[in-house]
């Protein structure tokens, strides 16, 4: 059987903490990426099959919860914060 990867991310601008859950064998990694947007996209396919979510810091206490300009699943649900 091949597992699903849960996927948490704390995106900040200098870098980003990922939570990784293997939902097979429940082993956890935890990860800091000091890397471009680009590379965080590749450091997710390289996981192969997840489902993932964010948290973006955009600075001077505003935060969303994923980038607008990122393309999700028509099933997908966004999350404001008031």
């Amino acid at each position: 059987m091949e597992s699903m990867r849960l996927v948490g991310l704390d995106v900040h601008a200098a870098q980003t903490h990922a939570a990784v859950l293997d939902s097979v064998t429940g082993e956890v990694q935890v990860s800091k990426l000091r890397v471009s947007p680009g590379e965080i996209v590749d450091f997710l396919a390289g996981l192969g099959p997840v489902r993932a979510v964010s948290r973006v810091a955009l600075g001077m206490g505003r935060q969303q919860a994923s980038p607008p300009e990122t393309p999700r699943p028509p099933d997908c649900h966004r999350q404001r914060d008031p």
